[in-house]
């Protein structure tokens, strides 16, 4: 694909995500709405790198589109080429399109419509909510959040950005959780064992049944809970993309973030009736992600 740029001259192309239910099935599909992305810059390593890496490349996001219809469909089974496609532009940001810096002068304001106003309102709650009850993966009151249209980070696209960061981050802090668990129970069962030191290595099918059993039960509660948490995640983002109105999204957005306060108050009302039980097997209160 990187040569034929070079050789047209264009630095634009389509990098849409696949659907996660995929898995040659045949309900091989891609997501109908899509961020172009813009090439910015392209290194040709190969004779440094012994031709394991070809370019090392740099690039922007200079808007959205929506697939009309594939060119050549049987690349996508042959995969013997990239595949190509009719768009219609969606959003588009004029400066980079033109390779130009954006102008200088500061843009006309604009009323925040009431969906607007809604959801920053709804944001703020989530933010006191979290650092009330000491969240380990929170907002922090110098996230840049915005609800406006448009592109990059003070515009609503930035704050969904922001957002599939944070749910990123639930999911390793969940996945860290559960890993937690697995170690403690192999570490209890190597204490037990006696002996001042720990074995160099160990093999599964060495360890008792019944600690067999546990271990299996946890990795099976590890795969269940993450690969639909992730799923969800990335479906989530591109039902926000795919919405056909900037106050679609909107009121999307202020759907998620009233879903999170549900979800973070149903968290301490469970902590509230089992004090002794902590609320996926993790530690009580955390620090904050940095950047959220």
């Amino acid at each position: 694909m990187y040569d034929s740029i070079l050789l047209s001259g264009s630095r634009r192309f389509l990098v849409p995500i696949s659907h996660p239910d995929n898995g040659g099935k045949g309900d091989d599909r891609v997501s109908e709405v899509a961020a172009v992305f813009y090439l910015t810059e392209l290194n040709d390593v190969s004779e440094r790198s012994n031709d394991a890496v070809k370019y090392v490349v740099d690039h922007a996001v200079m808007g959205l589109a929506k697939i009309v219809r594939f060119e050549n469909p049987d690349a996508w089974r042959t995969k013997d080429t990239f595949l190509r496609a009719e768009c219609s532009v969606l959003e588009w940001d004029e400066g980079l399109a033109r390779a130009e810096p954006a102008a200088s002068t500061a843009p006309e304001p604009r009323a925040m419509l009431d969906p607007e106003r809604l959801l920053l309102s709804r944001y703020a709650s989530l933010l006191s909510l979290q650092q009330s009850s000491s969240q380990p993966v929170r907002f922090t009151s110098s996230s840049p959040v915005s609800s406006a249209p448009g592109l990059g980070p003070d515009s609503l696209y930035g704050f969904l950005g922001l957002w599939q960061r944070y749910l990123e981050s639930l999911a390793r802090l969940r996945e860290a959780e559960l890993q937690g668990k697995l170690q403690d129970k192999l570490l209890a069962y190597l204490s037990e064992s006696g002996g001042s030191t720990p074995p160099q290595s160990l093999s599964f099918e060495s360890l008792p049944k019944e600690l067999k059993g546990e271990l299996r039960s946890l990795q099976g509660r590890l795969e269940e809970e993450l690969v639909p948490m992730t799923r969800g995640n990335h479906m989530q983002i591109q039902y926000v993309l795919q919405l056909p109105t900037h106050e679609a999204r909107v009121a999307c957005m202020s759907e998620m973030v009233d879903t999170e306060i549900r979800r973070i108050n149903a968290v301490e009302q469970l902590k509230k009736m089992f004090p002794k039980e902590k609320e996926g097997g993790g530690e009580e209160g955390g620090k904050d992600e940095e950047g959220f």
